[in-house]
């Protein structure tokens, strides 16, 4: 008998815009329950769930890295560069 693989559930929400997309993906990654080890299961609050969802959603975590994170004072920059050839920037605050 196969046993099934364990899968993390991720609720997030794009009804109140990007920023609010950006607070939840952020959420899960900082949620010490959350497993991110393991294959992610996505719903979009009013939508369904598969693999559209897990694409998009990985889409739009990519999207926070590239972009950063702005908030008050200075944005926290993860990569630098050009758009087509962006580097990591070692950056222990930004780890934290």
């Amino acid at each position: 008998m196969q046993r099934a693989k364990p899968r993390e559930y991720f609720l997030v929400s794009r009804m109140e815009g990007n920023e609010e997309l950006k607070n939840d993906i952020l959420g899960l990654y900082k949620d010490p329950r959350k497993n991110l080890r393991v294959p992610p299961r996505v719903r979009f609050e009013g939508e369904g769930v598969g693999a559209g969802p897990v694409r998009e959603f990985f889409v739009c975590a990519m999207k926070i890295l590239q972009e950063g994170i702005h908030g008050e004072g200075r944005p926290i920059l993860f990569f630098e560069g050009e758009l087509d050839h962006l580097l990591p920037i070692h950056n222990q605050i930004g780890q934290q």
